[in-house]
């Protein structure tokens, strides 16, 4: 069933994967089963998009709306943030002024 529900769709899945909660990690390795995984059959997956759309809020009150990716650390999320925005990365992390708001 799941597979004519995909075969219809004629969007883009290459930015997608799935998302296990309890474990708190994406399963994005295609090579391994979810038996290796460790995933048991009362495992809650989102099949969800690694990549959305978030809103932040700078130290001068302005809300920029940039794509974060969440398949990586957030370190590593906060540092392209910075690159992309020209900013410190230092600053944002010792002065907390940095406010994420999911959209």
């Amino acid at each position: 069933m799941i597979v004519y529900f995909l075969k219809d769709l004629s969007e883009d899945l290459s930015d997608h994967a799935l998302w296990w909660s309890k474990a708190n990690m994406w399963l994005t390795n295609t090579k391994w089963t979810l038996d290796q995984y460790g995933v048991q059959a009362d495992a809650h997956l989102t099949f969800t998009s690694m990549h959305k759309l978030i809103h932040l809020q700078l130290p001068d009150l302005r809300i920029l709306s940039v794509r974060a990716d969440f398949s990586v650390s957030v370190f590593a999320s906060v540092c392209k943030l910075c690159k992309e925005l020209g900013t410190n990365k230092n600053f944002l992390f010792n002065k907390s002024l940095l406010l994420i708001f999911l959209s």
